[in-house]
C-alpha cells in the first residue's frame, strides 16, 4: 500500500509517495511563497500532486527504489504534457489504484475531521476557512486526510524515527514560526478548538513583542528562527552604535575601531544566544510539568545549528532538574511528509 504525503511549508511544498514500510519511493518539492495567498498555494499544491500521480502510475507494485525529482526548469518542461493530461482522465484508476489516499500537513489550526483551516495568521493570507480535504477529494477522487504541520511532523518522527516507542511526546518546531504537537497515550491531541499543541502562541513575556496572532509576548516572538534573526540584528545595530559613540569620543585609528566593533558585536551575539536558550529552557521545563511526556522532540530550521548551542541548552535544563529526554528531530524536513502519509495509513487501518 502507498500514500501521497504533502507538507505545506513557508518556503516550499514538499511531497512524496511512501509505502507502509516508510520507504520514500518518489520525492517532489516546489519552492513557493505562502504569502501569495490561497489560490497560489492551491495551484502549487495541485501541481505537486499531479506530478506525484504521474509517477504513481509508473511505479511497479513492489517498487522499493527511491526516485527523487528536483524542481528544475528541465523538469518543469518535461512535465508539461503530464500536467495537461492529469487535468482530464489521468486521475482515474490507472493513476490512483495503488494509492490509499493523500495526507496533508498545513500550518494553521486544522480541524482533522472536516479538513478545514479554522484559523490562520496573516502569514497565510486567505488560508483561513479553506477546506483542504473537500477541495482535494473533489479534484482527485482519493481520500484526503489533513492535520496541522507540527502534528504530522510528530507522527512522522514517532513512526520512522528512533523514538518510535514513545507513547507520550511533545514536538516543538522552531522555524519561521514556532509550532507544536502533543501525543498522549499514542493519540494526537487536537483539543476542543483545534489548538492543542499551539505552543508558539503561549504567552512567554507579558506585554512583550507584538505577535501576528494579535497578542503580545508569544513564544513565537522569542524562539522562532525569525525572532532569532530579529534579535541578532537589533543587538548588532545597538553594538555598532555604542562603538561609534565611543570612537567619536576618543578618535581611534581604523584598526582600533574595527577591533572594538568586533568585540562589541561578539559580546552582543553571545548575549542574544544566551537569552534565547534561557527562554527555550524555561519553555521546555514548563512543558515537562504540564504534560510529563516520555520525551520532547525539538525540530525546525533552528535545529540545524544545534552543534553550536545544544550543549549549552542541556546545561541550562539541568538547573531545572529536567529528567525528560530532550531529543533533536531525526527526520529533518521529511518528518512532515512522512507523518502526512501516516494519516492515510492510520485511517485506512481504522476503516478496514
Amino acid at each position: 500500500m502507498k500514500a501521497i504525503g504533502i507538507d505545506i511549508g513557508g518556503t516550499a511544498i514538499k511531497g512524496a509517495i511512501i509505502d507502509t514500510n516508510g520507504t520514500f519511493l518518489v520525492k517532489e518539492k516546489i519552492n513557493t511563497d505562502i504569502t501569495i495567498g490561497r489560490e497560489g498555494i492551491l495551484q502549487a499544491l495541485f501541481t505537486i500532486i499531479d506530478r506525484l500521480l504521474a509517477h504513481a502510475a509508473a511505479l511497479p507494485s513492489d517498487a522499493t527504489a527511491q526516485h527523487e525529482v528536483t524542481d528544475t526548469a528541465q523538469h518543469e518542461a518535461t512535465d508539461t504534457a503530464q500536467h495537461e493530461a492529469s487535468d482530464t482522465t489521468q486521475h482515474e484508476a490507472s493513476d490512483t489504484a495503488q494509492l490509499a489516499g493523500i495526507g496533508i500537513g498545513s500550518a494553521g489550526r486544522i480541524n482533522p475531521i472536516t479538513g478545514e483551516v479554522v484559523y490562520a495568521t496573516a502569514n497565510l493570507p486567505g488560508w483561513q476557512g479553506t477546506n483542504i480535504k473537500t477541495i482535494i477529494e473533489e479534484k482527485y477522487g482519493l481520500p484526503c486526510h489533513v492535520d496541522n504541520d507540527a502534528n504530522v511532523a510528530l507522527l512522522g518522527e514517532l513512526w520512522l524515527g528512533p523514538q518510535h516507542h514513545f507513547k507520550n511526546a511533545i514536538m516543538l518546531t522552531l522555524g519561521t514560526g514556532v509550532g507544536g504537537a502533543n501525543i498522549i497515550n499514542g493519540q494526537l491531541v487536537t483539543g476542543a478548538h483545534c489548538q492543542s499543541g499551539e505552543w508558539g502562541h503561549v504567552v512567554l513575556v507579558p506585554n512583550g513583542h507584538p505577535c501576528n496572532c494579535g497578542k503580545k509576548g508569544c513564544i513565537e516572538q522569542y524562539l522562532s528562527g525569525t525572532a532569532l534573526v530579529r534579535q541578532a540584528n537589533e543587538a548588532v545595530n545597538q553594538a555598532n552604535a555604542l562603538v561609534r559613540q565611543a570612537n567619536e569620543a576618543v578618535g581611534p585609528t581604523s584598526t582600533q575601531y574595527t577591533h572594538g566593533q568586533q568585540v562589541f558585536v561578539d559580546s552582543a551575539m553571545h548575549e542574544v544566544v544566551d537569552t534565547y536558550l534561557d527562554y527555550l529552557a524555561l519553555v521546555i521545563y514548563n512543558m515537562t510539568v504540564a504534560i510529563d511526556p516520555d520525551a520532547i522532540i525539538i525540530g525546525g530550521g533552528v535545529i540545524d545549528s544545534k552543534h553550536i548551542w545544544w550543549p549549552q541548552l542541556i546545561t541550562k535544563l539541568a538547573t531545572y532538574e529536567v529528567a525528560t529526554p530532550i531529543i533533536p528531530a531525526a527526520l529533518g524536513n521529511q518528518a512532515g511528509v512522512a507523518g502526512a502519509s501516516k494519516l492515510v495509513f492510520d485511517a485506512h487501518t481504522q476503516n478496514a
